[in-house]
């Protein structure tokens, strides 16, 4: 799927649920913020996830903490390597992304994983964020 394909079906709720991972997340921050601009993607980030979620009757599942903290850490990597412009070869650059356990290092399991991280913001308990 092209990328224009890949952000219709998402942005559209057409991209079936058990198609969008942890790469298909980190994709679509990776392309809204090279083509919105860091600000304007992480509005579209946050209504495109939630939308998505409710579409599939998962709105409940809609985590807020971990989505900024996931378009925070793509921007972060974006801005050391601004050059590349092909997603593999960002993600073969950056293969931490991938971990989808790399929050833990900032946050205590209780923290991330609380009902309050998931409605709003939650400063890290571990490790400083690098941005």
């Amino acid at each position: 799927m092209t990328d224009d394909e890949f952000l219709l079906a998402f942005m559209g709720c057409t991209l079936p649920n058990d198609q969008f991972h942890q790469r298909d997340h980190l994709r679509l921050v990776w392309l809204l913020i090279r083509r919105l601009r860091f600000e304007a993607a992480s509005r579209a980030v946050t209504a495109g996830i939630r939308r998505f979620a409710t579409s599939n009757g998962h709105t409940d599942k809609y985590h807020e903490t971990m989505t900024q903290f996931w378009i925070g850490v793509v921007e972060h990597a974006r801005q050391s390597r601004p050059d590349i412009d092909d997603f593999d070869e960002f993600l073969a650059v950056f293969p931490q992304l991938t971990d989808k356990h790399l929050p833990l290092r900032h946050w205590e399991p209780d923290t991330i994983f609380s009902p309050a991280a998931r409605a709003t913001w939650i400063t890290p308990d571990l490790l400083p964020l690098p941005w």
